[in-house]
């Protein structure tokens, strides 16, 4: 990205006042990145863009938009980059928000589908070097996976403490279900869950704080941070019953949330692979 550009937007970025949206994924592409069909064309000192994205968060009101687009078919055919990132004014001629898709629970954004119909877009608005902006892309995604961590480690450890606080004061058979062992066995294993979920979470962001690779160990941490969450969440609402449904608390709202957390930034299934990948092709680097 030219250095004029980025000191123009980037600070607006920053502090919360533009807003900006990240768009990899198509209706046919989504864990498969090499299945997209979003075309970038060099014309001049531009590009040009013709295609949609689907699934991006902010989308449908982002100011700025990162796209990313086949440049060089033969090499993406191969499976070896072809791919060019482009950071977008979502004003300029050519490109539009199509529609907001409804998803389950409430992620604090809106979801939607892009479209690009000539969308000319200035070299010096590149992200990266040409054919290679899947390492960007992966960088960003990278990132978003350990952010994405944090946050479910952190409601897992509220809706603990909302079922440990309950449970001294809900009472059923003449003593608060804390005394009760089937109970206690849901409040253990959630605890469990969560303090490897935290150990995983700094340990692997300390490891990219060094620079170290980390590819195994993000794909770990996102995959079990988000499934763990679900099950935590899954447990404290048991823990509270019938209320436990009712989002008087705000678990089941919760539980919406995590549960939806399992399938952005790469599937838990998608992160099994790629931790399964590396192991074989690199050993046990942790």
């Amino acid at each position: 990205l030219d250095a004029d550009v980025r000191a123009g937007h980037l600070p607006q970025i920053a502090s919360g006042e533009k807003t900006l949206c990240f768009g990899l994924s198509e209706p046919d592409a989504g864990s498969d990145v090499f299945s997209i069909k979003t075309r970038a064309v060099r014309d001049g000192d531009d590009w040009v863009i013709t295609g949609s994205k689907q699934w991006i968060t902010n989308g449908p009101y982002a100011d700025y938009a990162m796209v990313f687009a086949i440049t060089d078919p033969e090499l993406f055919a191969q499976r070896k980059g072809g791919i060019t990132g482009f950071f977008v004014d979502t004003t300029w001629a050519g490109f539009s928000a199509v529609s907001t898709i409804p998803i389950m629970g409430h992620l604090g954004a809106e979801i939607g589908i892009l479209a690009f119909d000539g969308l000319r877009v200035p070299d010096r608005y590149r992200l990266g070097a040409v054919d290679q902006g899947l390492k960007v892309a992966l960088k960003g995604v990278n990132t978003g996976r350990l952010g994405m961590s944090a946050t479910c480690v952190g409601l897992a450890r509220w809706a603990l403490v909302q079922a440990i606080e309950y449970a001294k004061v809900r009472k059923t058979f003449g003593r608060p279900i804390a005394e009760h062992q089937a109970v206690q066995m849901l409040l253990a294993e959630s605890a469990s869950d969560i303090y490897a979920a935290e150990t995983m979470l700094v340990d692997c962001a300390l490891r990219l704080e060094r620079g170290e690779r980390a590819l195994a160990e993000t794909s770990l941490v996102k995959q079990h941070c988000t499934d763990s969450s679900n099950r935590v969440f899954d447990r404290c609402m048991q823990v509270h019953g019938g209320m436990g449904l009712t989002n008087e608390l705000r678990l089941e709202q919760g539980y919406r949330f995590t549960r939806s957390m399992r399938i952005p930034d790469g599937t838990s299934e998608i992160q099994k692979r790629t931790v399964a990948r590396d192991l074989i092709a690199n050993g046990i680097t942790f």
